[in-house]
């Protein structure tokens, strides 16, 4: 077996411990049970449509469900938790991306509560569908240089340079050079796997960077670029 195909069984074997999981939550009502699912489960889903989009396939089915999963485990959330229940508890700031890419129906979301790359994030996916709040972008990238990777802040500043419409091409190869160096980089390497830190990063791609190239209306051929 490929070492791609043993990371789809993976991350297929995770997907299925994350629905189990939630029918547990959602049974028990148990709100952290719920939470923890939804992450696992949007990340799970996500890693497979990650490493199939890298290695050449159609990512499309694997990331609709991720979005469906994640849809269906924040409405049991919300059921569960009610007054208790916090947006950011969810994956949804990373969620957006991938929403965009599919062309399907989105609503902006609010940013109170979320930190750093979580708040980049955040203002990023939003963006894709309203305009950019740049003083929560300021606030967000302020605490980037604070706690992350001269690298991280490198990433987020092309990012944000691609989405308000300036030098798209330039931003884009430089990205594609920073999501290399994430395989030996410490912030990328301690994050989720789906960010490309230490070995998944040759088998993922950067869905931030795909998402925010069709914005701007790129056609760059690249492992990065979306084209299904």
């Amino acid at each position: 077996m490929t070492a791609t195909n043993q990371k789809l069984e993976l991350f297929e074997q995770q997907s299925v411990r994350s629905r189990k999981g939630l029918d547990a939550a959602i049974a028990t009502s148990n709100y952290q049970l719920a939470a923890l699912n939804c992450r696992q489960g949007f990340k799970s889903r996500l890693m497979r449509g990650l490493v199939q989009w890298r290695s050449g396939d159609n990512p499309t089915g694997a990331l609709i469900d991720c979005v469906g999963f994640h849809r269906e485990a924040v409405q049991a959330m919300e059921g569960i938790g009610k007054s208790d229940f916090k947006i950011t508890d969810s994956a949804i700031e990373r969620v957006g991306f991938v929403v965009y890419l599919l062309d399907m129906e989105w609503s902006v979301f609010d940013l109170a509560g979320f930190k750093s790359d979580r708040q980049l994030d955040a203002v990023l996916s939003n963006s894709l569908f309203s305009a950019v709040d740049a003083v929560t972008w300021e606030s967000g990238i302020k605490q980037l240089r604070e706690h992350g990777s001269s690298l991280a802040v490198e990433t987020y500043e092309n990012y944000i340079a691609m989405r308000r419409g300036g030098e798209a091409g330039n931003s884009f190869t430089t990205l594609e050079t920073c999501f290399t160096k994430r395989k030996k980089d410490k912030f990328f390497s301690g994050g989720e796997q789906t960010e490309g830190g230490g070995m998944d990063n040759e088998f993922v791609v950067d869905y931030r960077l795909a998402a925010l190239a069709k914005h701007a209306g790129l056609k760059d051929e690249s492992v990065h670029s979306w084209r299904w």
